[in-house]
């Protein structure tokens, strides 16, 4: 019999594959609850289809194998995709991936099962197959299980990057009681009480009928139970070996774990437990796979566990992260230490850094029977994954315990150079001063030995952790030593890092060698293939632009930055610059996408510029009036107070403007008191400016420690207008305006009032209206209509635009087109959008909108 209910759903397909075979590709989405029939209907799409269709899947293991569906299509494959693993370097992986499907001969198909369990290494490949695939002659057909999909997950946030025109989303539905009726005509089982029992759940519906009873069991796991219990001894040890071997095992290898024969395997087949798939044997659905699992006892599972080891190990080339799972059910010390270290090195090399980390976390119990200098490795690799993933209280503690260890037995050079790794782990983690000391004492452990990279490294991280903390010529001395030792030794790696950190502080210090010196960094970088010195060098260029205002340079380090990621495919390094991006499109009135990008930053739970973004989500709900915009500066200054005083006091201005706005200025200025201690004469004059501002604002009587950039200096001297003059030139409406509304000119006012009521600043707006009032001003200006002012679930008005076309089935290109936006633009209101609607897919954004209220018809239709 074949599918029931599906076919609409099979059409559909076609029509979408027809479509790839002209170059306009599609990542299909096939969504549903576990048993819904998610995979029954893209077998049956791809049944015939012969050569063309490659398979992969995401496994149900911890930690997640990397790239695992990567893999399994590569082996079907062979060819570049193959050689590119062998040797793995992430970029040759993508592109030899999507060179696969952009081969002639197509249109091809990759499905890729279970993207709920991808690891972050398939994570990134799928955001990237999302943004290209609409012009590639393919299909990628991914399938999720929502009820193993929690709010925020990171695929979430992948597939809210992908254009709406290159995605489908297709739902498969449970079964009706007339197909319930009609696959259990003549099984003496009541179809009602089934489909009652069952929820129309087709694998659910089937297990069932496959038990033979008249019974119906309460639960998918007693149906599976009701046909393994009939099994005999063989057979059963089989299926409770696969439940613990892994979600596809080979019948040789699965019938040694058990102890049996290849004819128990086939009569496991015979009965509908397992089924194959070429070569490999598994159970025909992870329901059925967990259900078994579930009833294992502690010894069986130590038992089947112990013997998958033994005979996975025996091969000539076994996957290193089965031996190591299996040697930590097993409880096996020696081989955990053997297999872990080894599976956690091949998964960083792939970029799947939360499972190296977590391969190395599982081999720390058992570390004590190494070596000290083992143990302090092992330590020291844990740590370096940790950072990486952003546990960096985890990777300080480890780093830490590392340099007790090798502070029994290693040499100086090995010493100092654990030491100034710790000290930027603990800068990270917050311990800002400590890590200041650590530094330093590396350093002087180091200074009197053999001039090496190790030295380099030590000068280049005490410079780095002296201009994080404001200590802008401390960290140009160190950072000069480290270029000058880098240089001599021929460390280009160590000379790049310098050039940046050198940079950035004589820029801060008002140097303007420092630019030329940041772009040489940036070159340098570029040149030597370095990608986390490229991702630094530009982060700093676009905070250096957005902190001393030179937008002209900001808009050019972002246009160069997202050209060089975008052909790279690097969105995890795209991911530094989104703090200072979205507070530069802040300042230049671009509310609506630094809103975007900030709901985007924030949504991801990532840790690069969260603080900025939540600094800006505060900011633009004070400024417009729709929010408490003290949930999201709270949270920021809870991150940021780890850092100390440099890092706290923009902060402070943030948080005082809050206050300003809603009317509290006892609270204003005490925000501004408790920044003012920071404030240094090596302060960058534009935050100099900007708490002298507030200051005034609020009444203190604050002296600038150095003089404030140009628009503070005139407004603090009692010249707001021409103040306002030079934020105008800036390209700063905002606080053209604010300074405006201190005129007492009624023209003044009235433009001041128009910037507010065009950035949608309520609360500003009512302040400049009512001194129009008082003046006796006549002609105020009302601006938008309270109907239009304001939106369920926190949409800005620009992504009220968005919604719009994208309820009204435009794609990404197209909005950006009708919106005159950049398509990257785009991608960010959209994902916003999807976050603040609380859903995954564009398809179901309409549904959510109406749900809210909110009125989809065009602004020409209302």
């Amino acid at each position: 019999m074949g599918l029931l209910e599906r076919q609409g759903m099979l059409d559909q397909l076609d029509e979408l594959l027809g479509q790839a075979s002209g170059g306009r590709g599609r990542l299909v989405l096939v969504r549903g609850e576990a048993g819904i029939g998610k995979t029954a209907l893209v077998e049956s799409f791809v049944a015939g289809r012969g050569g063309r269709v490659w398979w992969g899947a995401c496994d149900p293991v911890t930690p997640p194998r990397p790239l695992a569906p990567i893999i399994d299509i590569a082996v079907q494959a062979g060819g570049e995709l193959l050689e590119s693993l062998a040797d793995p370097g992430r970029h040759r992986i993508v592109a030899a991936f999507l060179g696969l499907l952009r081969r002639d001969g197509g249109p091809w198909v990759a499905v890729i099962e279970d993207a709920q369990w991808a690891d972050e290494a398939t994570l990134e490949l799928l955001g990237v197959l999302g943004r290209r695939i609409g012009q590639m002659p393919a299909m990628a057909v991914v399938t999720v299980r929502d009820d193993d999909l929690e709010p925020g997950n990171a695929l979430s946030a992948v597939l809210g990057d992908v254009p709406v025109s290159s995605m489908v989303t297709i739902r498969p539905g449970p079964l009706s009681r007339q197909a319930v009726a009609e696959l259990a005509r003549g099984t003496g089982i009541d179809p009602v009480a089934l489909h009652r029992a069952t929820g129309g759940n087709p694998f659910f519906v089937t297990e069932v009928l496959a038990g033979g009873g008249p019974q119906i069991p309460p639960t998918v796991r007693d149906a599976v139970w009701a046909r393994a219990r009939r099994l005999q001894p063989g057979p059963l040890r089989v299926v409770k070996a696969a439940a613990v071997a892994g979600p596809r095992s080979e019948e040789r290898l699965l019938a040694a774990v058990a102890g049996a024969t290849g004819h128990d395997v086939g009569e496991c087949v015979r009965r509908g437990l397992l089924q194959r798939e070429g070569p490999l044997v598994e159970f025909r659905h992870q329901l059925a796979l967990g259900a078994v699992a579930e009833s294992l006892t502690a010894a069986e599972r130590l038992d089947l566990h112990g013997r998958a080891l033994a005979v996975l190990r025996s091969e000539d080339e076994p996957d290193l992260g089965a031996l190591a799972r299996h040697a930590v059910a097993a409880a096996d010390a020696a081989a955990v230490l053997e297999f872990a270290p080894r599976a956690a090195a091949r998964a960083s090399s792939l970029g799947a850094h939360r499972a190296a980390a977590a391969h190395y976390g599982s081999a720390l119990p058992y570390a004590r029977q190494l070596a000290v200098a083992d143990q302090a490795s092992l330590l020291a690799s844990y740590a370096h994954e940790c950072h990486l993933i952003g546990e960096e209280a985890d990777a300080a503690a480890a780093q830490q315990s590392a340099l007790e260890l090798w502070q029994q037995t290693a040499e100086v050079s090995v010493r100092g150079r654990a030491m100034s790794r710790l000290a930027a782990y603990l800068w990270w983690a917050g311990a800002g001063e400590r890590a200041e000391r650590v530094a330093a004492d590396a350093v002087e452990l180091l200074d009197p030995a053999q001039q090496d990279s190790g030295v380099a490294w030590a000068y280049a991280r005490l410079a780095q952790v002296s201009m994080l903390s404001g200590k802008y010529a401390i960290g140009a001395e160190w950072g000069n030593r480290a270029l000058a030792a880098a240089e001599t030794l021929g460390d280009e790696e160590v000379a790049v890092h310098a050039l940046n950190t050198v940079g950035v502080c004589r820029m801060c210090a008002g140097d303007e060698e420092g630019w030329a010196l940041l772009e040489e960094s940036l070159r340098r970088a570029l040149a030597a293939g370095l990608e986390e010195s490229v991702s630094r060098a530009f982060n700093n260029l676009v905070a250096s632009s957005r902190e001393n205002r030179r937008y002209h340079l900001f808009n050019q380090y972002i246009q160069q930055a997202d050209a060089f990621f975008d052909e790279h495919d690097l969105d995890g390094s795209a991911l530094c610059l989104a703090g200072d991006v979205t507070e530069g499109l802040m300042d230049l009135g671009r509310w609506a996408d630094a809103d975007s990008r900030a709901m985007e930053i924030t949504g991801r739970g990532q840790r690069s510029g969260r603080v900025q973004a939540l600094a800006v989500l505060g900011r633009l709900r004070a400024r417009r009036g729709d929010g408490d915009p003290f949930r999201f500066l709270d949270e920021a200054m809870e991150l940021q107070e780890r850092y100390g005083g440099e890092a706290t006091y923009p902060l402070r201005a943030a948080r005082a403007e809050a206050a300003w706005l809603a009317g509290d200025l006892q609270r204003a200025a005490r925000e501004i008191e408790a920044g003012l201690p920071a404030v240094t004469e090596r302060t960058n004059p534009w935050l100099v400016g900007e708490i002298g501002f507030w200051a005034s604002k609020t009444g203190l009587g604050w002296e600038c420690p150095r003089p404030p950039a140009e628009p503070h200096a005139l407004y603090l001297d009692g010249h707001p207008a021409k103040a306002a003059s030079a934020w105008e030139t800036l390209g700063c409406p905002y606080e053209q305006a604010m300074c405006l509304l201190d005129t007492g000119d009624e023209d003044h006012l009235k433009a001041s009032l128009a910037i507010f009521q065009l950035l949608g600043a309520r609360p500003a707006a009512n302040l400049a209206a009512v001194k129009l009032r008082d003046m006796g001003a006549r002609r105020i200006s009302r601006g938008p209509r309270p109907a239009t002012a304001a939106s369920p679930a926190g949409l800005s008005a620009r992504e009220v635009d968005v919604l719009r076309l994208l309820a009204g089935g435009l794609r990404n290109a197209d909005i950006a087109e009708r919106l005159v936006l950049s398509p990257r633009t785009v991608n960010h209101h959209v994902s916003a959008v999807l976050a603040k609607l609380g859903v995954t897919s564009r398809h179901d954004v309409a549904q959510a909108a109406a749900g809210l209220g909110i009125d989809l018809r065009q602004p020409d239709a209302l």
